[in-house]
């Protein structure tokens, strides 16, 4: 059996100091992302996002005192190709 559909599961991960630069950044980047694959003939029914996920990266100084250093997003798409 010949297969005819393929699917594929990708992501991009960025960090910047702020939440809105972060997801600013995270954004434009799957929005380009995605208008590629739309250009190239995926059609938006088999496009999905299956994770998305924002957090603080902390460091901790010598004394132990943890601080905010940036904030980390994530998102993953799932991609059906026919």
């Amino acid at each position: 059996m010949k297969p005819d559909v393929a699917i594929v599961q990708s992501g991009v991960e960025g960090e910047r100091a702020t939440i809105s630069a972060a997801t600013a950044r995270n954004s434009d980047i799957i929005n380009a992302i995605l208008a590629f694959l739309k250009e190239s003939g995926i059609e938006n029914r088999d496009l999905k996002t299956t994770q998305y996920s924002v957090f603080p990266r902390y460091e901790t100084d010598r004394d132990g005192n943890r601080t905010v250093a940036g904030f980390v997003v994530s998102q993953s798409v799932q991609v059906k190709i026919r």
